[in-house]
């Protein structure tokens, strides 16, 4: 069985915490959506300036994502509630140094997700529960790409229970909805074929 796991998780891509732990993703009925971010993220993106990525995209890429129906996270997840909380990628992102997002785009490591998570401090009623987010890796005009890893995690352990690497094309009217359009291709797919095969992986025949 353990074998078996494995090679599901190998083929599909994605990487699970301990059975026991990641099957808190499919037992509840609640998530806590934190956001896009961009802490880790390649941007190559010539016609959008520093300063306005920073200021006014970061924002309304997040803000999108949570007002635009197409988004569908209820569905995509399988839950009944889904709360956001934007509180800790608006701080993160804010204080990101720009010139970090210049350059060649590098893989977001399993070992940088945990530590990136293990800082994120949740306010309010959101301190335990189920939350996700997705770390952008890379924008690029040129390939034509949203690269972005999704992130399942215990809020109040910290722990993280899930990552995939997932991907998807720009697309749309301006900045704001050209890349906010690579996290629809996301959800669709999460909708269509991730979930189940993450939910097989987990729980076997159960559900």
């Amino acid at each position: 069985m353990k074998n078996s796991l494995l090679l599901i998780i190998a083929v599909f891509g994605f990487q699970l915490a301990h059975s026991q732990d990641a099957k808190m993703i499919f037992t509840t009925n609640e998530i806590i959506w934190f956001g896009l971010d961009f802490s880790k993220a390649k941007l190559a993106i010539p016609d959008a300036k520093d300063d306005e990525i920073k200021n006014t995209l970061f924002n309304e890429w997040n803000y999108t994502l949570i007002s635009e129906s197409r988004y569908y996270k209820e569905g995509a997840f399988e839950k009944r509630d889904v709360y956001n909380d934007l509180s800790v990628v608006q701080t993160r992102n804010s204080a990101i140094d720009m010139s970090s997002t210049h350059g060649k785009a590098t893989p977001i490591t399993k070992e940088m997700i945990s530590q990136a998570i293990s800082e994120y401090k949740t306010a309010g009623d959101h301190k335990t529960g189920l939350g996700c987010v997705f770390f952008v890796e890379s924008f690029s005009k040129v390939k034509k790409e949203g690269v972005a890893h999704l992130v399942l995690f215990d809020i109040a352990s910290r722990k993280v229970l899930l990552t995939e690497r997932m991907t998807g094309e720009p697309g749309g009217p301006g900045l704001k909805y050209y890349w906010a359009h690579p996290f629809q291709d996301m959800f669709e797919l999460i909708s269509s074929t991730k979930y189940s095969a993450w939910k097989k992986a987990t729980m076997g025949g159960k559900q």
